[in-house]
């Protein structure tokens, strides 16, 4: 897993947003909460996934985006050609025809099989050049709220000084906050 937030063009980016580069510490514990949020480690890398069960459509969504090369795509052990899948919108593989449910008669082999094979080889994620800024103002702003969680004020959920009052969201809330920026990226 590597984390390219690390990287001194993202970290040039996390500069201009926070006003301070964050220790590696810090980081580490945003891309690990990041990546936690999406449900895949965010960046490229070669990833097989194995379905079950074919599909009623062409299409067969993946977990690790964006999409950006299939390897290699076999169905009950037989290596389809490149030329009857693709990628669709970088969140997808979409074949040029169905690959039906409970059956293998379509690959001469005889009798009904209740458990369809799919394997698809791929390589997914993001590169530094590709990383969304979106992303790393989520970084910064998960970075920002978890410092304000530690030291001794961490441990309070609000607290007042005369006329002024200070009141913390719970992680839930927090967590929440990201959801409607993140439905995009995430895989479920």
């Amino acid at each position: 897993m590597a984390n390219l937030l690390k990287d001194s063009s993202i970290q040039v980016k996390m500069l201009k947003i926070m006003g301070f580069v964050p220790t590696t510490l810090w980081t580490d514990i945003a891309w690990e909460r990041l990546c936690e949020l999406v449900g895949y480690d965010l960046s490229s890398e070669e990833t097989k996934e194995i379905f079950q069960g074919g599909i009623d459509d062409k299409i067969l969504y993946l977990v690790k985006r964006p999409v950006t090369a299939i390897s290699k795509i076999t169905f009950n052990n037989i290596e389809q050609a490149s030329s009857s899948y693709g990628i669709y919108k970088e969140i997808a593989v979409r074949f040029d025809r169905h690959l039906p449910q409970n059956t293998r008669f379509p690959y001469r082999m005889s009798g009904i099989c209740n458990n369809n094979e799919i394997i698809v080889e791929y390589t997914g994620g993001f590169t530094v050049a590709t990383f969304p800024n979106l992303l790393i103002m989520v970084a910064c702003d998960l970075i920002n709220t978890l410092q304000l969680q530690t030291g001794e004020e961490g441990n309070l959920s609000s607290y007042k000084i005369s006329d002024i009052a200070y009141q913390w969201k719970s992680n839930a809330e927090i967590t929440g906050k990201f959801d409607n920026i993140l439905s995009n990226y995430r895989s479920f």
